[in-house]
This record gives structure tokens, sequence and C-alpha cells, in this order.
């Protein structure tokens, strides 16, 4: 009993403190068109919305990657959220947690 209040107390403190936050959701949906790049980092998968010129790092592709149309140049339509709150090893683009991804034609605007 006294573990369980000690580890209660704590995990108080820590919430109060700032130190142990809940993950919130993301409210920051965007809808991107360009083309598929690879990172300059093995792995890694970036966009580049064509109106704005803004890069996105993709996150979350393993659901796609082994579709015909998945490759380097294709233009595609990418819905997700912005994530502000995590680190990567990919040195470009705003992280984007991807929740769907389509092919487009390279004139979609």
């Amino acid at each position: 009993m006294q573990r369980v209040l000690i580890t209660l107390i704590i995990s108080f403190i820590l919430t109060l403190t700032g130190v142990f936050t809940p993950v919130q959701s993301q409210e920051n949906e965007v809808e991107v068109i360009g083309q598929l790049q690879r990172t300059v980092e093995a792995g890694g998968w970036i966009v580049t919305n064509t109106n704005t010129g803004k890069t996105y790092l993709l996150l979350n592709l393993r659901q796609c990657q082994n579709e015909l149309w998945f490759k380097e140049g294709s233009c595609v339509k990418v819905t997700g959220d912005i994530r502000e709150d995590i680190v990567t090893i990919y040195m470009q683009g705003t992280p984007l947690q991807v929740k769907s991804i389509q092919p487009v034609s390279c004139t979609a605007r």
C-alpha cells in the first residue's frame, strides 16, 4: 500500500511540473500534393508541397511502400498530422504522420 501511495504522489508531482505529460491529440491536419523524394539519410521519404514549397518528412509509410506507384518522383496526395512533438534522425522536413497517401496526376493541385 505504501509503494502505491508513493508512486501516485511521484506521478502527481511529475505531472504538475510538466516532466510527465500525457500525449494530446494533434489538431494539425494538412493535405499536401507533391512529388515523393528520398531523404539524404537512408530510409526516409519527403514530399514538397507544390503550392507552398514546404517540405514534409513522411512518417508511417509501411502500409504503402510496396505499392507499384510508390517510388521516387511519383506525385502523391498526402493527408496527415504535423508532429512537432517528436525528434527523428532525418534532417529534412517537418514530420508528418501520414493518415492517407494516394497517387495523383502531377498537374493536380
